[in-house]
Order: C-alpha cells, then sequence, then structure tokens
C-alpha cells in the first residue's frame, strides 16, 4: 500500500455530528467508499508491475535506464516503463534539448489530433 500512513489516519478519524446536513452514517459510507478506492487502485497498480516485470525480460537492454529512473523522486516502475516505452532509446538523443524538441514535437502531433481529427 503506498500510503499506508494516511489511509490508517483516515480510517481513524470519525464523524460523530453531520457536516452540512449530511448525516454521520452517509460520510462514513463516503469515507469507506473513498479508502477501497485508493485500495483498488493500489492493487490494480501492484498487477500491472508484476505483469510488466514477468513480461519483461531481464536480458531487456533498457531495463537499467528504467531502474535509474526509479532512483528519482515519485518515478514509480510503471511511469519508468511508460516513459522508456515512449521515448525508446535515450542515448539517440546527443543534447537534452533535443529530447526536449522531440517531447514538444510529439505533443504538438497529439493536440493537433485531437483538434483535427482527419489531421496526421
Amino acid at each position: 500500500m503506498a500510503f499506508p500512513i494516511f489511509c490508517g489516519f483516515v480510517k481513524l478519524k470519525s464523524v460523530d455530528v453531520p457536516v452540512h446536513g449530511i448525516e454521520a452514517a452517509n460520510t462514513c459510507k463516503a469515507q469507506s467508499g473513498y479508502l477501497d478506492a485508493v485500495e483498488n487502485h493500489e492493487a490494480r497498480i501492484e498487477r500491472l508491475e508484476k505483469a510488466i516485470l514477468a513480461s519483461s525480460c531481464p536480458a531487456w537492454r533498457l531495463l537499467p535506464v528504467v531502474e535509474a529512473l526509479q532512483v528519482l523522486r515519485g518515478v514509480s516502475m510503471l511511469s519508468a516503463v511508460s516513459l522508456i516505452a515512449e521515448l525508446g532509446d535515450l542515448t539517440r538523443f546527443d543534447k537534452p534539448t533535443q529530447l526536449m524538441a522531440y517531447i514538444w514535437n510529439a505533443q504538438l502531433r497529439l493536440c493537433q489530433r485531437y483538434r483535427y481529427p482527419g489531421a496526421r
């Protein structure tokens, strides 16, 4: 679970008085529904990460890049694999500005597709 402290804090909180006309029972239902949604989301992320690890062979040449990206704060396995799958081999960019230009160009193309569905 990614948010054990937060979920523990939310579970300890109880609402005894109505808030803005909402009964305490309804507030508790909403709170438990929120916690269930967070736990389901975390379970889905764990399943995706396991599937990624199972499908990617240990000899994948970009695996060290994925592991290096995970060192950055907030970059999970899923984020790192998605980024490398989208960008490919980062050594093809000689300068950071070339990487940023590629990302900018890809973003522009994506926006144009939504704005002009027939455009490529």
